[in-house]
């Protein structure tokens, strides 16, 4: 019978699926492609920083107070 604290073989910052490695990958890919966003396009760059979030999930996170108005250009043909 196992009676007392658990433990676990891996360390507590981390899980055996790898989870928390892939949400680092994830984090680092987003960031380095807000940095070149930010380099062609400073204030888009600093919109993204400040309004996308990762972590379990990943989402866009407009400001209220900043509304943005999207405009796409058309697809190439």
């Amino acid at each position: 019978m196992l009676d007392g604290p658990r433990w676990a073989p891996w360390p507590a910052a981390t899980d055996r699926f790898g989870r928390r490695t892939a949400r680092v990958a994830v984090r680092k890919a987003v960031v380095a492609v807000i940095d070149r966003i930010e380099q062609l396009d400073p204030a888009l760059g600093r919109l993204l920083r400040d309004t996308v979030r990762t972590g379990t999930v990943c989402r866009y996170d407009p400001d209220p107070a900043r509304p943005v108005r999207w405009l796409l250009d058309q697809p190439y043909s």
